[in-house]
């Protein structure tokens, strides 16, 4: 057995050690690329609600309205029933405490499909921000790999042709000990963990990069899936936007959304993004921002339509 003669070989015991770990970083680079690579293989941007879903979604939406307009019948009649028995009864009949009780479970059955709604509006895009996720972490590790190799034999090429040895191995040299001992030339482990450093530096900024780039080529698709998130059914109820319920229901069915963009099925993902996008621009409501509110509701349903009628083509290219 090897007793440590000096806190100093111990030190260098432990810098020696780290090193040799470090050999194991760029096989990590490796392995983590092909798991990502599986991933990414059995993965697909998905663009619209999968049609066990939009069914779901569809049971949801009709529920809702339906304990909605009742909630209205229940509140209109109770107002009537004030105006007209306030001055005869002063204390609650047993009838009004049982629609008080019919209210307040139609009120969290109402809040329980809200957060259905909410929850699969909600899914595709959670699912194209994990596959964006998966591509991102997959190129960073790739160019991990790659600067790590990269790096690692600039710096065996630059050791080699130095004329002075790295620092370490003059203390090496004189303490030949278990602790201190390098399987093979210690630059070789120096340069490895300059290279390891040097990438594990760079994989953040890598990963930056390919979601910035995801995000500018799929622009179309996060704001559509966007806009899908955050449409809140409260709201659409609360102002009795009947034409926005009836075009989110609708937005699944295949039948004249290539006609909304004014394409004839069958058309190329292409030129539904190109009709997409002309589109958009025109109708706008950021457009006539300066003209009549009654314009600047038509262009808000006319936007939501072609959204939906987007959506609707999407689906039909990843189903």
């Amino acid at each position: 057995m090897v007793e440590p003669t000096s806190a100093e070989q111990i030190w260098v015991g432990v810098t020696n050690a780290f090193f040799l770990v470090l050999w194991g970083v760029l096989p990590g680079w490796f392995l983590g690329y092909a798991q990502q690579s599986v991933v990414a293989r059995h993965m697909r941007p998905e663009f619209a609600l999968r049609k066990s879903e939009a069914e779901e979604l569809n049971r949801a939406l009709s529920l809702y309205d339906k304990v909605r307009c009742r909630m209205k019948e229940i509140d209109g009649r109770d107002g009537d029933d004030v105006g007209l028995w306030s001055g005869l009864f002063a204390s609650e009949t047993s009838q009004d405490r049982l629609r008080s009780d019919e209210f307040d479970d139609l009120k969290a059955h109402a809040e329980h499909l809200r957060a259905t709604i909410l929850r699969l509006r909600r899914q595709p895009l959670q699912r194209l921000r994990r596959w964006s996720h998966v591509l991102s972490w997959r190129f960073a590790l790739g160019r991990a790999c790659a600067s790590h190799l990269l790096g690692l034999m600039l710096l065996i090429a630059a050791f080699h042709f130095s004329e002075q040895a790295a620092s370490a191995s003059e203390l090496t040299a004189s303490t030949k000990n278990a602790l201190t001992w390098y399987p093979f030339d210690e630059r070789l482990f120096h340069a490895n963990a300059i290279a390891a450093a040097i990438a594990a530096l760079a994989v953040p900024l890598f990963y930056l990069l390919r979601r910035v780039g995801l995000r500018h080529e799929y622009a179309l698709e996060f704001c559509v899936l966007e806009d899908l998130a955050a449409s809140d059914p409260r709201l659409a109820a609360d102002h009795d936007d009947a034409a926005t319920s009836a075009t989110e229901r609708a937005e699944t069915d295949a039948d004249g959304c290539f006609a909304v963009l004014g394409l004839t099925a069958p058309s190329t993902l292409a030129a539904v993004r190109d009709a997409y996008r002309t589109l958009i621009k025109q109708n706008h409501p950021d457009r006539v921002q300066d003209l009549s509110p009654a314009i600047r509701q038509l262009a808000e349903a006319e936007t939501k339509k072609i959204n939906a009628a987007y959506r609707c083509a999407l689906n039909l290219f990843v189903s």
